[in-house]
């Protein structure tokens, strides 16, 4: 089975025609669900703008399925940590990855972001809190949404 899948954010849900060169690993173990994004190098900027507004668009009009792949993770995270997500994406942000490992708890997702967080620092979305970790070896800072007893984060 291959492990790698086209990014699937510019014409559906998991199969971006990237170019030939493949976006989203699936690094996935057992029922941890685990996807690298990594953008080719050889994409002009202009590339990267279309797709994160693909991804956002994605974002925007779906919701979870049984589906296993990183669009399906996104969609589980609660709507005010998604609507961070989608504007973080909107400011030039970048997903590394997204996971639902069972970390920080059974049922989290974690997004780490490429860079700091610009949209959502002074004012993340309703229920949404923002953190200063600053502990570089782990991540600098966080957005957090918790449902129940279940805590959700965007992570940089």
């Amino acid at each position: 089975m291959d492990n790698v899948t086209d990014c699937g954010a510019e014409f559906d849900r998991e199969h971006i025609d990237s170019g030939g060169t493949r976006m989203w690993k699936n690094k996935s173990v057992g029922d941890s669900q685990i996807f690298d994004c990594t953008p080719p190098d050889a994409w002009q900027p202009s590339r990267l703008v279309k797709e994160r507004s693909a991804m956002i668009a994605l974002l925007e009009q779906g919701g979870p399925t049984d589906e296993r792949g990183w669009l399906n993770l996104a969609w589980r995270l609660p709507a005010g940590l998604r609507s961070a997500l989608i504007k973080e994406l909107a400011a030039g942000n970048w997903i590394v990855s997204i996971s639902d490992t069972g970390w920080p708890h059974p049922g989290s997702v974690v997004v780490t972001m490429r860079g700091r967080f610009h949209a959502n620092r002074r004012a993340p979305p309703q229920g949404v809190s923002w953190r200063a970790v600053n502990v570089p070896h782990y991540w600098r800072e966080e957005l957090s949404e918790n449902i129940g007893d279940t805590e959700f984060l965007l992570i940089t």
